[in-house]
Formats: structure tokens, sequence, C-alpha cells
């Protein structure tokens, strides 16, 4: 089967979309497809360069003669697969991730759509009430909500599991002394929810300073909140103990040199960031809410989280510092989490293109 992706690589600061489309490109030619992958740039607003890359979207697509475009996140892109779809009669599926399906993580969520009307419906649908993604994507979709598809999925994010851990349920690695404990996030500052769930985490560290020891929090993502984010480390009087990685386009490269995740965003569809955290066996102290919520019930090595930001920073500071559940340094194996594996993220993907 010859695919065609389409992403956005306006997340590639955390991976997100750009990293996705990479992982979904090598696990269908492992499985013997060839793939054409296509990332939109950080164009902005700018009419010239979104009709420029618009052209050479299309004219790649009708020169490859995909049978599937698999537009993965990308609203932008959906007129040019719709382009190709005419010229070429190619099938067009489009996709959101969460980790919300509707009966178990395996299944493959699909409507066949004929209409714009239907297109609408369904996609608001799923992104207000059940993906939880960002007002930002709903927005852009209404701009986009002319097009006429093929099928629509919702289906999880993925990550490595395969070699992610050993056999061992938990185990305690030995740390050196007098080290300080590391903690990181990671988040694209481009929308208010995530600048809050930022926010909401160095709230819990601040109040906690006096029994929470030396730490150090990195925090992952750039975007035009930055600047606010930076005015809240300086009024919490965290400078010496927060660092602003910036773009990070692998966070798999910080995995192995920290000791905890923090994830507070109550807006998260299905965080590519969060599964290689789990994957790599970290404690995870996260909001219950949204798609990030689904994940972390019931997994060895996590803390949910929830209430206000009042109660939020109560339970952060007994549960999680003064317990000391955050200082143990554990690392979790999750095999229960082997539904997120690339392997089976790409075979409900090609169950839709085989249906539509």
């Amino acid at each position: 089967m010859r695919i065609g992706i389409i992403s956005n690589a306006s997340s590639a600061a955390i991976g997100g979309p750009a990293r996705t489309v990479e992982e979904l490109a090598a696990t269908f030619t492992a499985h013997g497809h060839r793939v054409d992958t296509i990332c939109w740039p950080r164009a902005g607003r700018s009419a010239p360069l979104t009709a420029y890359h618009f052209a050479l979207t299309l004219a790649r697509l009708v020169l490859w003669r995909c049978d599937v475009v698999h537009v993965h996140n990308c609203f932008v892109g959906l007129a040019a697969a719709c382009g190709a779809r005419l010229l070429t009669g190619c099938k067009v599926c489009f996709s959101l991730h969460t980790s919300l399906p509707t009966d178990s993580m395996g299944s493959v969520m699909r409507r066949p759509l004929s209409n714009a009307n239907r297109y609408r419906s369904f996609l608001l649908r799923k992104a207000d009430a059940l993906t939880a993604v960002s007002q930002f994507i709903v927005d852009q979709f209404r701009e986009a909500g002319w097009v006429d598809l093929d099928a629509v999925t919702v289906v999880s994010s993925g990550a490595d599991f395969r070699n992610a851990f050993d056999d061992q349920r938990c185990y305690t690695p030995q740390p050196p002394p007098h080290s300080v404990l590391r903690l990181l996030s990671a988040g694209v500052l481009a929308w208010r929810w995530k600048l809050d769930g930022h926010i909401r985490a160095l709230r819990c560290l601040a109040a906690c300073r006096d029994v929470l020891g030396d730490f150090e929090f990195s925090i992952a993502g750039d975007g035009p909140l930055q600047s606010e984010l930076e005015i809240e480390v300086k009024n919490l009087h965290l400078e010496t103990k927060v660092r602003l990685l910036g773009n990070v386009t692998d966070m798999r490269l910080y995995f192995s040199h920290t000791d905890a995740y923090l994830q507070f965003f109550e807006n998260e569809g299905c965080s590519l960031a969060l599964l290689e955290a789990l994957s790599h066996g970290l404690p995870v102290v996260g909001s219950g809410k949204g798609g990030s919520g689904a994940i972390l019930q019931g997994l060895d090595g996590v803390l949910v989280l929830d209430g206000t930001e009042a109660e939020v920073v109560e339970q952060f500071r007994h549960k999680v510092v003064l317990s000391g559940w955050l200082g143990s340094r554990s690392r979790y194996a999750r095999p229960s989490l082997s539904n997120y594996s690339w392997d089976s993220v790409c075979e409900q993907y090609l169950k839709v293109f085989r249906e539509c």
C-alpha cells in the first residue's frame, strides 16, 4: 500500500505530530508499505508561504499516486489532500490522537463521511467531549470544515515499549550521594491550558520547597507564552531551581537523567511525551482530567491529583513529598501499556485504511 502522511510541524518542540509521523512512517515501512511524509513547516498565517506549501504538497501527492493520504492533526493540509483525492481518486483519512476510545484501547474509532455536515458534527463531538484536545484545534477545524473525507479516526498516540524495561515490577536504582532530585515536564507554550499546567506544577514545588530538599525542575517547550512562564518562575523565586529547555525535538534524551515526570495539563488528549516517560519507567505525578487521566489511572508508580489548585498543592505536599514517594527514585515496568506500542497504533490505522 502506498501511504502519504501529512502532518503539522508546529508541535515539533516536544516531538508531537512531527515525531509521531516519523515513528508511524518507520513502522509502516517495516510492515512492507511504501510511505511518503510531508511535514508542514511553521509558516504562520503567511498567505504566500501557505499557497507555496499547498502547491508543493498537492504535486507530491499526485506524483506519488498514494492509495491513502493520512492527514494527522494537520488541518491546513486537508485542502491539499482533498485536491489529490479529486485528481487521483486516493482515499483521505483524517486523524486525531486520543487516549479515550469508546470501548478499549485497541479499538478503532472510524466513521465514513459523505458530506461536510456529518464530518463537522462528528469531529466536534469527539474534540469537545472525548479527545479533550485544545480549543485551538477545534477552531482550526471550523476553518477547514468544508472538506469531504473518507474516514475520520480517533486513535491513541504511541511509544516504544519493546525494550522499555526489564521484567521487574519495580526497582530502585542507587542514587549518588547528595544527588539533586531531577524533575521534568514537557508542553508547548502555545496554548493557555499548557501554560496553566506548567504554572500549577511550579506552584506545587514552590509550596513544598521547605520539605522538598534540593531539586531541579526542567520544562521542555517553547512558544509565545514563554515570557509569562518566565515571569511566574521569578515571582515564585524559583530561578535557581527551574530550567527552561526550549525547543526539544526528542524528549527521550532526558528520561534517563530524570527521577520523576510531572504533567498537570487538564485538557490533554494523548501526550507522546507522557507515554514515553511511562515507557521509561519514570514515576509520574499528573492530572486525572482529560486523556492523560485515562492513561494514568491504575498504573504502578503513578499519583493522580485532582481538585482546585489549593487542593492539588496540598495533595502534592502530603502524598508526593512528605510521604517520601517522590524521593524514592524507583522505576516501574508497565506491560499493560503495550496497547500503546507503535505496532498496535499502526495496525489500527491500517485497519481504517483497508476499510475506507
